[in-house]
Order: structure tokens, then C-alpha cells, then sequence
């Protein structure tokens, strides 16, 4: 059961502190599904006490900010080359999303998962 007791701004407040590493969590096993949803509604408390945090900076919530928290930046985190990504096609509203695990390489084109492991395997 998640928290009752939350300040629905928090991620917005966590965000604008200098060196805030706002992170979008949840314990339950239907919240972690819905992330996106819990970045667009922290956005929407953040606006409503005047702290506007663009989609730009709160994807960083759901991606690079726990890659930084739990040291692994350098190997994801963010959309880079030599990177694991998970490639999302929906926006923070949107409920319906694809999300697929994805190795971005050097030569300009990404692979999935699937053809990674197809490549590897003799």
C-alpha cells in the first residue's frame, strides 16, 4: 500500500532543490506499472504551488535520476551511445505504453534485447 501521508509536491520540491535527485517510486506491484502516471500527477501538484518542472527535466525522475542514485550512470540512465535504454513511446499522461529494453550502439542504430541476444547466441 503506498503512502497516505505523501506531500503530493514533493517530486517538484525534491526537483528544484539544488542538487535534488527527485525519483518516481512506488512498492506496490501495480504502481511500478504506472510511473509515467505518477510523474504527470507530481507535475501537476508541482504547478499547482508554482513550481512548473517541464517533461524534459521530470523524465529524468523515471531515468537518469535512480541510474544516478544507484551509481550506474555511466552505464544507463539516459539516451547515449554504449548505454542500455528502455525505449518508451507514450508521454507521462499516457496510460498505454510499450516499453522495450534497448542497446544503443555506436553505428546509429539501436538494437533490442531480443536481437542482441539472437547476435550473441551460437
Amino acid at each position: 500500500m503506498e503512502s497516505f501521508d505523501g506531500i503530493d509536491e514533493n517530486l517538484a520540491m525534491v526537483d528544484a532543490a539544488p542538487n535534488g535527485c527527485a525519483i518516481v517510486h512506488s512498492d506496490s506491484e501495480e504502481g511500478i506499472q504506472r510511473l509515467n502516471q505518477e510523474a504527470g500527477k507530481a507535475m501537476a501538484a508541482g504547478a499547482r504551488v508554482g513550481l512548473n518542472v517541464p517533461p524534459e527535466r521530470a523524465i529524468k525522475w523515471l531515468t537518469s535520476n535512480p541510474a544516478k542514485a544507484l551509481g550506474i550512470l555511466e552505464k544507463t540512465g539516459t539516451l547515449e551511445v554504449e548505454r542500455w535504454a528502455m525505449s518508451w513511446c507514450g508521454t507521462a499522461r499516457r496510460s498505454a505504453c510499450m516499453r522495450s529494453p534497448t542497446w544503443c550502439s555506436s553505428m546509429g542504430r539501436s538494437r533490442s534485447t531480443a536481437q542482441t541476444a539472437a547476435e550473441t547466441d551460437v
